[in-house]
């Protein structure tokens, strides 16, 4: 029999049931979790700062438009050409 993931609400449920000591650990449990997660991510390689850097770049030099804005010129483009 496969079990069912429990739900946020499902678990804190459970936790209010705790008596508060074990609450607090909960708590710190929980916080402590995030934190190696959060502080887990490894910085990005040399590659990535490189890509970044040229991305950076190129929307400083106005080389790059919004998808909306490609849109919007894909639009008018076909109204002048299609009409």
């Amino acid at each position: 029999m496969v079990q069912a993931q429990p739900t946020l609400q499902s678990v804190l449920s459970m936790a209010y049931m705790l008596p508060i000591i074990e609450q607090r650990v909960l708590i710190d449990k929980v916080q402590s979790n995030l934190y190696e997660q959060i502080y887990s991510i490894e910085d990005p390689s040399e590659e990535e700062k490189t890509r970044l850097r040229e991305a950076y770049r190129q929307a400083a030099a106005g080389e790059i438009v919004l998808q909306s804005e490609a849109h919007q010129m894909m639009r008018k483009f076909v109204q002048q050409h299609c009409d």
